[in-house]
C-alpha cells in the first residue's frame, strides 16, 4: 500500500511553484487540485526534486478556505528519481503546517488549481488517503 497514492500522478504534468536554487525545484501536480464542496477545503499534490541529491519528496498539502496564512501536509514520502523509496509514506502530523511566507503564493496556487480541476468526486489520491487514515 505504501506510495498507491501517488498511482497516475508521478508521471504527467509538474507546474513550477518556486525555483529554490541549487538544483532544487517545488512543484504542483498540474491536475491534482480538488475542492470538497462540503467543507470547502483545497488540496493538492507537491513535489520538491532536488537533482543534485537524487531525491524526490511528495506531499499532498489541504488548505482551510478560512486560512490563508498556512497549509496542512496530510502525507509526505520520499523518493529516488528512479523510484526506489527513501522514506515510506508518513501520515504523522508532528509540525506539519506550513507558513505561506515559506513559498509565497502557494495558497492562491493551490486554489487556483483546485478551480480548474474541480471533480464531483474525490480524485483517487484523495480516496487512497482517507483509506489509510480510517481507524
Amino acid at each position: 500500500m505504501d506510495g498507491n497514492w501517488l498511482n497516475g500522478y508521478r508521471e504527467g504534468r509538474w507546474e513550477l511553484v518556486a525555483d529554490m536554487g541549487q538544483g532544487v525545484s517545488f512543484e504542483m501536480h498540474s491536475t491534482s487540485g480538488y475542492q470538497n464542496r462540503n467543507h470547502g477545503t483545497y488540496y493538492a499534490i507537491f513535489r520538491i526534486t532536488s537533482s543534485d541529491l537524487d531525491r524526490i519528496d511528495y506531499s499532498v498539502a489541504q488548505v482551510h478556505p478560512d486560512i490563508n496564512d498556512a497549509v496542512l501536509i496530510l502525507v509526505m514520502r520520499s523518493e529516488t528519481i528512479d523510484g526506489k523509496t527513501l522514506s515510506p509514506d508518513d501520515f504523522s502530523d508532528d509540525g506539519r503546517i506550513y507558513a505561506e511566507k515559506r513559498f509565497p503564493g502557494v495558497i492562491n496556487r493551490i486554489k487556483n488549481n483546485a478551480a480548474l480541476w474541480n471533480f464531483q468526486y474525490r480524485p483517487s489520491y484523495l480516496m487512497k488517503i482517507a483509506e489509510q487514515l480510517a481507524p
